[in-house]
This record gives C-alpha cells, structure tokens and sequence, in this order.
C-alpha cells in the first residue's frame, strides 16, 4: 500500500551516482536497492584526468534538458573525495529554473565510510510506513523559538492522524538524555535554533564530534529517516549535517549552507511539516510542494545524503519516543508509586 500521495501516482525514479570510482563502487549496494524498486539507475565514473566539476556541470546540464520535456525529478548522489576541496556551495549558489530539475544530494566519505552508508540507507529504503509518522521537534530554549514550535505545532495539527510530534526542546529535555532518546528511529526530525556549521547552540552545546563520538555505534533502526537541520551554515563541509550522516544519526540531513534568516528557517519549518501532515514522504515530493513558496533553490539549501529518501520509521520507533521523558515546564507531574 503506497505511503503518500505521491507514491502511487508517479513514474520510477531515475537515481544517478557521480564520483572517483572507488568512492561510486563502494555505494553499490544502493544502486541495487534502487534498482530492485523499479529506478532507473545511471553510474557516472569520474574518468582519468576528469574533474567532478565538469562532470557536475554536464550532468546538471543534461538534466535540466530533460527537466525542460516534463520528465521526473532525477535524483544524483554527488560523492566529494575528503581531501579536495568541497564543489557544494558553488552549486547551492545556483538556482535551479524548475522544480524538475535534478535534486543533487552529497556525500564527503571515504570508501569504508560510504559503504557503511550504503547499508544504512538500504535499510531505511526498506522500511514500512504503518501508522502515524514520529516527527521530533528540536530547538533552543530561547521565546522566539519556543515560539516558532509552538506554530510548527499548529501545522501538524491538522495531520489527521499522519504524524505524532514528539518535542523535545532544550527547556524539556537535556544534552545526554536527548542523544539517548534520539536512537528511536524516527521518520523524521527537526531543529529550528541557534548553530553555525560545527554544531547548535542549544542543549548546552551540540557540536559535530556529539555525534560522531558515541560509545556505540548508531543501528539502521536507530537512525532518523530524515533530519531538517534549520541553523546557519550547517551544510558546510564537515560540519553538523554530514555528521548526522557519517554518526548514523540521520539517512539524510536538509540544512542550509549559508546563514539563512530566522523568518525563512521558520517558514520552511511550517511548509515542511504541512507537507508531513498531508501525507507527503518522501524529500523529494516535500521539497517539491515547499520550493515554490520558499524559493529553496536560490536560499542555499540542500541535501547530504541520498536525496531519495522518506520519512519512514523504524519499527516500534514511536513507542520508543512516547517512553521518553521530556515534560513541558508547565505540566503537572504526578509522583511514582513508591509502593
């Protein structure tokens, strides 16, 4: 039974992966997911002497032809070799002319690390999509973002049972019991705050090494299908999203590269969870039916991870976030019984 509206009524995907070959061959087993799920899927080895930049230009290009024909938004995993410099922000800073056009998601790891991913990512490819949806909501104590949760809120309420929020702010919950509580394998979760590319200011601190430096290593079914990480700069290289990706944190993290105002974080926030409420799964249907409004293109926001991916969420994930102990400052908390 298709999980959203857009799953039942839409042609296969066309999936595509570019980069040095070593990094493309050790995302195989991606590929063949997608495969096995009716994608059309393409490999695009960086050949002796080619520049991934060239071959950015001549891909985008390509699919922008084919955007111009009405043909389905192609889905391209980009893979950067760690030791060069980083093209995402080149192409962040240009708008794409429609909303066909090919929806590039990045990866910056090494063989090993990338094969861990794939794993990882098959896994929430393969997910089901039974009952409401958990959505955690993330963010600083501070009134203006108390504020814009508490709108976000307002959004989903009108899920009609598509989504259970889970809110776990900074004034309800703390730095070691949220990292815990975080393993539930939620379909989704977002942080609206402070930040900058190394980490959230909130929760006493977040930085990348918070998620990267974990006694145990993150399961595919701990992991958060998808993670909107709306803080400044969070999608540079290196920075917060690709650990949420590398950590096994998240399958695929939406953030900005550059420093966004607090007025258009907010008003993707709205538009993201409003998309949840309705139904809508998978990033590339919710980033379809936010980027008019928004404009996401020209504001800098992209994909680290596999572009491809849904909000799904592991089994039992919302019994596992309903048992986590976040009250709001003004609940009434009745004592254990001590008998």
């Amino acid at each position: 039974m298709p999980c959203s509206p857009e799953a039942a009524s839409r042609a296969a995907p066309r999936w595509s992966v570019a980069g040095p070959a070593g990094l493309v061959d050790a995302l195989a087993p991606l590929g063949d997911e997608w495969r096995r799920r009716g994608a059309i899927v393409q490999v695009h080895r960086l050949a002796s002497g080619e520049d991934l930049r060239d071959l950015l230009d001549r891909l985008l290009g390509e699919h922008a032809e084919a955007s111009d024909a009405g043909s389905e938004c192609p889905l391209l995993m980009v893979l950067e070799e760690p030791t060069l410099p980083s093209l995402r922000a080149r192409v962040a800073s240009t708008p794409r002319g429609s909303a066909s056009t090919a929806l590039p998601g990045w990866l910056r790891m090494n063989a090993t690390a990338l094969a861990a991913y794939a794993a990882r990512a098959v896994a929430i490819l393969q997910r089901g999509c039974e009952g409401p949806a958990p959505l955690v909501l993330l963010g600083p104590r501070e009134a203006r973002y108390q504020a814009a949760l508490d709108e976000v809120e307002a959004c989903a309420a009108k899920a009609a049972g598509n989504l259970k929020l889970l809110r776990w702010s900074a004034e309800r919950i703390r730095k070691p019991p949220l990292l815990n509580a975080l393993r539930l394998g939620a379909a989704a979760a977002l942080y609206m705050g402070h930040g900058n590319r190394h980490g959230w200011l909130a929760y006493g601190g977040l930085s990348s090494d918070d998620f990267l430096v974990q006694t145990e290593p993150w399961t595919p079914d701990e992991t958060t299908s998808l993670f909107f990480a709306l803080s400044c700069g969070g999608a540079g290289p290196e920075g917060i999203a690709d650990a949420l990706v590398a950590g096994g944190v998240a399958g695929a993290v939406l953030a900005p590269i550059g420093d966004p105002p607090h007025a258009d974080n907010k008003r993707l926030a709205q538009a993201l969870v409003e998309a949840l409420a309705h139904g809508h799964r998978t990033l590339p249907s919710l980033l379809e039916v936010v980027r008019a409004p928004m404009a996401i293109d020209g504001a800098g926001y992209i994909v680290i991870g596999d572009p491809g991916l849904g909000a799904l969420a592991a089994p039992g994930a919302l019994a596992r976030g309903l048992g986590v102990f976040a009250p709001a400052p003004d609940a009434v908390l009745v004592p254990a019984d001590t008998r």
